[in-house]
């Protein structure tokens, strides 16, 4: 998925901003050898199923996710921190971009690129304003915008009005 890239550039991050902690969350098998960041105090890893309850307070705490995905078409959980208007920084590839507008809901990287993953952290800690705008952004999105619920439900509607 690319957690590899992830967990080295927040040794980047740590580098310039030692205040600031990632959390790992969901099950899997680890495809790549963790062991050198387990011992860091600024890398938490919760490998085991996330519940519904529990991924709301993780992104509550969160200032933004990271997706730093190798290869994707879409992502369940941009639409999910997207939900909790929690903005998203993720790897360019499939139809991410589809989901994430770049600069205004998240930001867009070149996958595999830790330079660009840690920067890309490391700007948006230090810009609380941008932080917001993009909260703000998905606010709108999810209220006015192809998310809110209302549309989605009255495109049912008219969907299966058509089938009857």
């Amino acid at each position: 998925k690319g957690l590899e890239y992830l967990c080295e550039a927040m040794v980047g991050v740590h580098e310039k901003r030692p205040d600031v902690t990632l959390t790992i969350a969901g099950g899997g098998k680890l495809y790549f050898d963790y062991s050198p960041y387990s011992k860091l105090d600024y890398i938490k890893l919760t490998n085991r199923y996330i519940g519904m309850d529990e991924l709301v307070a993780l992104l509550n705490r969160a200032s933004f996710v990271v997706c730093p995905y190798k290869d994707a078409t879409q992502s369940a959980v941009i639409m999910t921190a997207f939900g909790m208007e929690c903005p998203v920084v993720a790897s360019d590839v499939g139809a991410l971009k589809e989901q994430i507008k770049n600069g205004e809901t998240g930001v867009l990287l070149p996958p595999c690129d830790v330079e660009a993953l840690s920067a890309a952290i490391v700007d948006l800690i230090d810009s609380p304003e941008t932080l917001q705008k993009m909260c703000d952004n998905i606010h709108r999105q999810n209220t006015e915008g192809k998310s809110n619920w209302e549309k989605i439900t009255d495109k049912y509607i008219e969907f299966y009005d058509r089938g009857k």
